[in-house]
């Protein structure tokens, strides 16, 4: 019986968007029918009718909104067994001040993500984050990039490494980036480095129990090199190579000493098919060497994608893959290959209403580990943007992990969130 109270909002939700849908068709055959431009999508086109101005600062064009969105979530611990339900409100507040330089560019951003839980405040989350990045022009052919951020986040409870505190694990990130950039004739060469920085807060479990994660704590040093060559419009060939550092601040985590050093090269393709057609993918291959001797190298192949196809004016799918090395604090494992395919389809009912279906399946592969995992989800929203100042929204995900490895919970989710954002 509960199992089919669990299902029926859900499945009343689905029903509803696909009436509102039906019902919503014969009222797009009239809107007005727009051919893509190049690089365009029904996602990021422009609806001169309903964007939000901003507010002209000097030079510069500062943009806000916020956010309000109530969740109803089925399972808010991410549990197998005894799943417990909640509401959440959330508010999410963002400020874009951006340059409107013939030359030169520069932006800042700032947003946040808060949110209180009506019976469980363990749950709450009070995440922020700023960012900043430029570019200068130093010539026709040559620019520099720069761009840094840093944000206050907690983590999923269906986090790879978590440790199913009483309380999400919270954490903070520092990034920085640089990339220099030169075109000659057909070929445009980019080489930079990034720095990145994690620190991870100890957390309690439910018995009290003390989490220490000072071990998780590290710094990532990454260079980087790209070359392009443009073959003709719409069409570019590049190969690119990266070599990365990875150092604890703890020497030991559960007696393995993980910090590394390794590097992966690719090739790929960037392609421009009309306005129809566009994005990029590459293949390529990492080795990555440990410093504990009981770690094998991990050598793996890398993939990458990301294509969209404009089916007509009014539809766009979009195609994403990747695979990355992600580090973990699983005992006996270095680390685990992270796998992920998404597909997303989004229709323009209106002008002003998109309809977006989406899926993602993923892997987490640990090496030298019996640890497999499956993840996943599904899902389907509604956007309606009612003028320049005010859009409504309404969704429905499902998402999940699956896996045999003792003692990494199992999980299947179902959320629903409605809620409206002031812009200016």
């Amino acid at each position: 019986m509960k199992t089919r109270r669990r299902l029926m909002l859900p499945v009343g939700l689905v029903a509803a968007l696909i009436t509102f849908a039906s019902q919503a068709v014969m009222t797009a055959a009239v809107a007005r029918i727009d051919m893509p431009r190049e690089g365009e999508t029904v996602r990021n086109r422009s609806h001169p009718e309903y964007d939000a101005l901003g507010m002209t600062v000097g030079s510069m064009r500062l943009n806000t909104s916020i956010g309000v969105m109530g969740r109803y979530t089925d399972n808010q611990f991410y549990r197998q067994n005894n799943r417990q339900s909640d509401i959440t409100l959330m508010l999410r507040p963002d400020i874009n001040l951006r340059s409107k330089w013939s030359r030169h560019s520069f932006e800042l951003r700032a947003n946040g993500d808060f949110e209180f839980n009506k019976k469980y405040t363990t749950e709450d989350a009070d995440n922020m984050s700023v960012s900043a990045r430029g570019r200068i022009d130093i010539s026709k052919d040559t620019n520099l990039t720069l761009g840094s951020s840093w944000r206050d986040w907690q983590e999923d409870r269906g986090a790879p490494d978590d440790q199913d505190g009483f309380k999400p694990t919270q954490y903070d990130e520092t990034l920085a980036n640089a990339v220099v950039r030169h075109r000659f004739g057909r070929f445009t060469l980019a080489v930079g480095g990034s720095y990145s920085r994690r620190n991870y807060k100890d957390n309690v479990r439910f018995d009290g129990a003390l989490i220490e994660n000072d071990d998780r704590d590290r710094d990532i040093f990454r260079l980087d090199g790209r070359l392009r060559y443009k073959v003709q419009d719409g069409l570019e060939l590049f190969v690119q190579a990266t070599r990365n550092w990875r150092r604890f601040d703890e020497p030991l985590n559960d007696g393995f000493q993980r910090n590394s050093q390794g590097i992966d090269v690719s090739g790929g393709i960037d392609l421009q098919l009309s306005n129809t057609v566009f994005g990029y993918f590459y293949v390529g291959y990492v080795d990555q060497n440990y410093l504990d001797p009981r770690f094998a190298e991990v050598n793996a192949v890398l993939f990458g994608g990301d294509i969209d196809w404009n089916v007509t004016p009014l539809t766009t799918i979009n195609l994403r893959a990747d695979r990355d090395l992600m580090d973990t604090v699983t005992f006996g494992s270095p680390g685990y290959l992270s796998d992920r395919v998404r597909l997303t389809i989004d229709h323009e009912l209106r002008r002003n209403i998109i309809v977006t279906l989406e899926g993602m399946i993923g892997q987490n592969d640990f090496r030298q580990s019996p640890r497999d995992e499956t993840v996943y989800n599904f899902g389907a929203r509604v956007e309606w943007q009612w003028n320049r100042h005010l859009a409504l929204n309404v969704g429905y995900q499902h998402f999940g992990k699956d896996t045999s490895f003792v003692g990494v919970n199992e999980y299947k989710i179902n959320q629903v969130t409605l809620g409206v954002t002031a812009r200016y």
